[in-house]
């Protein structure tokens, strides 16, 4: 995803899951950094601007990203807990729930949008 940073273009990186809420945000899993990008779209759709990143001390290589209004649910991926391969069916995994706070409620698009 391209964006714009302290006036500079540059890549954002370690993409995973994506969801679109409302005309122009765009939330972008970075799950290597643990965190949520919060993104507000031009009207392109092919630049944005950061506005921050929702984290929070319950993610755990969060992998995916799904809204309901202001509150936004992220899947444990668990990289860093439970290695590469090694996974069994007994290892917990776990649906991490956060709020938008300072970024507002995401209205979903209405039609036509």
């Amino acid at each position: 995803v391209k964006m714009m940073h302290d006036g500079a273009e540059m890549m954002l990186e370690g993409g995973d899951g994506m969801a679109r809420c409302g005309a122009n945000r765009l939330l972008y899993v970075q799950n290597p950094m643990n965190r949520i990008a919060v993104l507000t779209l031009d009207l392109t759709n092919y630049m944005a601007t950061i506005d921050g990143f929702i984290t929070s001390d319950a993610f755990d290589t969060p992998a995916t990203v799904a809204v309901m209004g202001d509150d936004v649910y992220s899947a444990n991926a668990r990289f860093n807990t439970v290695p590469f391969g090694t996974a069994t069916p007994e290892d917990p995994y776990d649906l991490v729930k956060v709020h938008m706070g300072a970024f507002g409620e995401c209205m979903m698009c209405p039609a036509g949008c």
